[in-house]
């Protein structure tokens, strides 16, 4: 399974040409517009955008897809979850793909 994490101030349809490619190739690929983008639930209050939150989000689509482990391609503000979420959860992560954003490490040493 690929799960596409989308960038800011995108939405899923972003993926929609991945989406049909890797489809094409046999992929099961899901791409849902992320917490407070789209037609998604956009609670109130900066709490419910922390990175944690954003993860367990993560966490509970893989969990519904049934996959023990994906493919995860992202990109931009998708990506630092990605990078984020792979890092905690190394057994539920097949491949990481990330566009366009470097690994986290270097933005907390600036």
């Amino acid at each position: 399974m690929i799960l596409c994490l989308h960038g800011w101030p995108e939405h899923s349809i972003t993926w929609r040409f991945q989406m049909s490619h890797f489809a094409n190739l046999g992929y099961r690929v899901w791409a849902p517009n992320l917490r407070g983008y789209g037609n998604s639930d956009a609670p109130k209050g900066m709490k419910n955008y922390q990175i944690e939150v954003l993860m367990e989000d993560v966490s509970e689509m893989i969990e519904a897809s049934g996959a023990k482990e994906i493919i995860l391609l992202s990109h931009d503000w998708g990506a630092m979850i990605a990078w984020h979420f792979a890092m905690r959860y190394p057994n539920k992560i097949e491949r990481l793909i990330i566009c366009n954003v470097p690994h986290p490490g270097p933005f907390l040493i600036a």
